[in-house]
This record gives C-alpha cells, structure tokens and sequence, in this order.
C-alpha cells in the first residue's frame, strides 16, 4: 500500500474484544492493527448534512465539502461534531436566454436565514435551498 494512502482497519487491542476502538493507519501497522501514527476514531466521528435543491442554483460550504448544483452532486458531507458550516446558495443563469433561477429560501435546518446560512453541527441535519424562476432577470 502507498505510504501517504490512508484506510480503515478492524478494531484494535482491547477494541478488537469490546469493540470500542478503531483506527485510521497508514502502513507500516501492526499485527493487532494499529500503527505509531494512528488517528483513534472513537464512537461517532461526524454529523452529516444533507443539501437538496428545488429549482436551478448551486449550494456550496466553507469548510468546503458541500458543492451541490449547477452539474455538481456532492450534496453529502460529514463534518466533525461543533465545525461551524456556511453553506451559500446562487441561483443559476443563463446570458443567452432572459430566463434567470434565484434564491427564494431555505427549508430545514437553514429556515429562515438569508441565502448564507451558517450551521454548527451537532448531530444529522438537512437543509432545501429553493430557487424560482423569473424572466428578463428579474427585473
């Protein structure tokens, strides 16, 4: 396996019996599973967010992870308990035909924020971003 390839293994030591611990190794490991470099990974280790679309626009986080519309679909991502996330939604356009897609409002965990919507995980959450459809750009 390459040296800088990260991957799961089975449970460790005492893990292995209680099943309580895992690893994230990178090799040389030992036999029980772990190496000197190991990350333990213990009981839940992100919360996940789950962005959908209604209408055409895209919806992107910082930290990045989300990039969700727009031709892109990496829509789920976990994130470590307390990250605060930005998810930000654009409507779509197209310079060639007067028909533009723009942010209305979200639904779920983002309800009632502007079309920047900021989230600290804390456990599973799900958030719509909805676009509406104007002619002549909406003016």
């Amino acid at each position: 396996m390459d040296g800088g390839l990260r991957r799961a293994i089975g449970l460790s030591r005492v893990g292995r019996a209680l099943g309580q611990r895992r690893c994230v190794v990178q090799d040389p490991f030992d036999a029980l599973g772990c190496s000197d470099w190991s990350t333990p990974v213990r009981g839940n280790t992100g919360a996940s967010l789950k962005v959908s679309l209604s209408g055409a626009g895209k919806v992107t986080s910082s930290p990045a992870g989300i990039n969700c519309g727009g031709g892109a679909s990496d829509c789920n991502e976990a994130y470590l308990p307390g990250t605060v996330v930005r998810l930000t939604a654009r409507g779509a356009g197209n310079i060639n035909k007067p028909v533009y897609w723009l942010f209305d409002h979200w639904e779920g965990a983002c309800a009632g924020q502007g079309y920047v919507c900021t989230l600290t995980m804390s456990a599973a959450r799900s958030a719509k971003a909805v676009f509406v459809r104007e002619t002549n750009g909406g003016l």
